[in-house]
């Protein structure tokens, strides 16, 4: 453990000497207390018991799949951009560790160039190993990853990206459902943006995934996609309309599927005060073949929140629907669900940050299913930054989704918690 600790900081102080020498530099450091807290209520769905089986009734079941605590510190260095020259480059080094794992974490960025051609790359590396108890599968791994980004400025309105991407995942043991594996790809875009600054955006996007363990999960996706950020009337409006293609390695085309898709957020302002927010979301799954759960399926939610800003702070208050159908012989899957969903944001330059979302309503299901039945759910989510003091801040990460069912067996609740207190020099 400490010879990696070593290594880091050796790596670290090598790397600064050599930027270093380039321009100035600046070292930064921070170190800090966090909590990551995963957890899960339920029941055995298929036990389906009766009014009479009250021992069954008081087997709730509870898994956490994450309570930790955690320290860690980060070192890094880097060179900031000088006046006409874009160029910039960072290092880091990170260790984190439970009463029972560590992590080691490295990070390398640069930026090349200047306002015309830009290089920019991001590299990434992850060691999770544990040092006490029980090793499961798939808890010790390893993760390399890193993308280099050339940027060329045609005109002042015009710009064209290319970008080479690579992940691989090892894990120090794998199972049935637990493989390495490595991701590369390719991908080209193009920006056009008017002076008033609408962003019209078409890309592309060729990946492979090799699986060396299981070649029946090798794949090949193909993705092209059209986008648009800008105004809307009085508000902005933020669309991209993509087609997926995944090409898996399985005899007569088993789990390839085509992926339609369109998402959209937009908000009009009335004047300084009222404005009115839209979400739309509409995604249709066209398997090749139609074995085992490979059904077609279409996906629609929709929302229309009016609001009201006072400063920093917004509030946002509206219906929201979602409408699943699937294309099977029984329809018992297919569900509308619908809710009233309210978002608060606040951000202040002081250094108080957050969103938090919450989503009342039901779901019906068309038919009755064998595994599952119509609940009322509650799902909250939270993002939140506070700049306590100078360098000393706290974040939190917070999602809750409880559902009542009518059958009190499929009842179910989730938690996720992750929170953190840090001073950065």
């Amino acid at each position: 453990m400490y010879r990696l600790i070593g290594r880091a900081l050796i790596f670290l102080l090598i790397f600064a000497g050599a930027v270093g020498a380039e321009g100035p530099g600046h070292f930064n450091i921070k170190a800090g207390l966090g909590y990551d807290f995963i957890s899960q209520e339920y029941f055995y769905d298929s036990l389906r018991y009766t009014e009479t089986d009250t021992a069954l009734q008081s087997a709730l079941l509870k898994k956490d799949y994450l309570d930790d605590k955690k320290g860690f510190l980060y070192l890094g260095y880097g060179t900031k951009p000088a006046l006409y020259n874009y160029s910039r480059h960072h290092l880091e080094v990170g260790w984190e560790q439970t009463s029972d794992l560590y992590r080691l974490l490295g990070s390398v960025d640069f930026l090349l160039g200047g306002s015309k051609d830009k290089v920019e790359g991001r590299f990434r590396y992850d060691l999770k190993e544990r040092i006490k108890g029980q090793v499961e599968p798939g808890e010790e791994l390893s993760v390399i990853n890193g993308a280099l980004d050339y940027r060329r400025r045609w005109a002042d309105f015009v710009e064209s990206r290319i970008r080479l991407f690579a992940e691989n995942v090892s894990f120090d043991s794998v199972s049935s459902y637990i493989y390495n594996y490595s991701r590369y790809g390719l991908e080209l875009g193009v920006a056009f943006t008017d002076r008033d600054f609408n962003t019209f955006s078409a890309g592309s996007i060729l990946e492979i995934r090799n699986v060396p363990d299981s070649t029946r999960l090798d794949y090949l996706m193909v993705r092209g996609s059209l986008g648009y950020f800008g105004r809307l009337l009085t508000g902005q409006l933020s669309a991209d309309l993509s087609l997926e293609y995944k090409d898996f390695d399985l005899p007569e085309s088993s789990d390839d599927y085509l992926l339609w898709s369109l998402y959209t957020d937009s908000r009009i302002d009335f004047d300084e005060s009222f404005f009115f927010k839209s979400k739309l979301s509409l995604e249709y799954f066209d398997f090749a073949t139609s074995e085992n759960i490979n059904d077609d399926y279409y996906l629609v939610r929709f929302g229309l929140l009016p609001g009201r800003q006072w400063g920093n702070f917004s509030l946002a208050v509206g219906p929201q629907t979602e409408l699943l159908g699937i294309k099977t012989d029984y329809n018992d899957e297919d569900y509308f669900e619908y809710g009233l969903l309210a978002e608060l944001d606040f951000f202040n330059a002081s250094g108080l940050f957050f969103i938090f979302e919450n989503e009342f309503g039901r779901r019906a299901y068309r038919n009755e299913p064998d595994y599952t039945s119509d609940f009322i759910f509650d799902r909250v989510n939270l993002i939140a930054s506070l700049n306590i003091y100078k360098g000393l801040s706290a974040d939190i990460l917070l999602t809750t989704d409880w559902e009542w069912h009518e059958i009190d067996s499929d009842n179910s609740r989730i938690y996720l918690i992750s929170a953190g207190l840090s001073y950065s020099l």
